[in-house]
């Protein structure tokens, strides 16, 4: 019975990976087409930022800098905050809580500027879950804690269960 199912996870694994790959390569493509200069190439790059997620974290700092640079040279505000965010969870991923949280703090004033609540709400929980793995507890659930006040003002129920549950596992 184990070796079936180990036999499935590998097959979906591969599935999944074989996914991501085509995937990556379709938003490569779409890259390489437009070369304007606009929120669309802004855009393309954070989803191929996202995709390396958990694949490839040099490949998520390139991109998100990609994207980063050009939402600034066209003054476009999501696109930073999105790169901030996503340079973030990369540098998280690497380990380096000091830049991750210099990032998650830039991306959450910019969307507080430009008034994203799901954006905050998300930068409240990374900085949060970085200080629950850094053991600085009670740092995190006020991380948690804001993010909670946050959804439940923009009903977002989701992001407040997940905040919730992530404070359940310091308890």
């Amino acid at each position: 019975m184990k070796k079936v199912l180990f036999i499935l996870f590998l097959i979906y694994s591969s599935s999944s990976f074989s996914q991501n790959n085509k995937f990556i390569e379709d938003l490569t493509l779409e890259l390489q087409k437009n070369a304007i200069q606009d929120t669309l190439r802004v855009n393309t790059l954070l989803k191929l930022t996202s995709a390396n997620y958990g694949v490839n974290p040099e490949k998520m700092l390139q991109y998100a800098e990609e994207s980063l640079q050009l939402s600034m040279k066209i003054n476009y505000k999501k696109g930073q905050a999105e790169s901030y965010k996503l340079k973030g969870a990369a540098f998280f991923t690497k380990g380096n809580f000091s830049e991750a949280e210099v990032n998650f703090t830039k991306a959450l004033t910019i969307f507080k500027e430009i008034k994203q609540s799901k954006g905050i709400i998300l930068c409240l929980s990374n900085l949060g879950s970085m200080k629950m793995v850094q053991n600085k507890y009670p740092e995190a659930i006020q991380f948690y804690q804001k993010s909670i006040k946050v959804s439940e003002i923009s009903k977002d129920k989701k992001n407040a269960a997940f905040a919730y549950g992530n404070m359940g596992v310091i308890y």
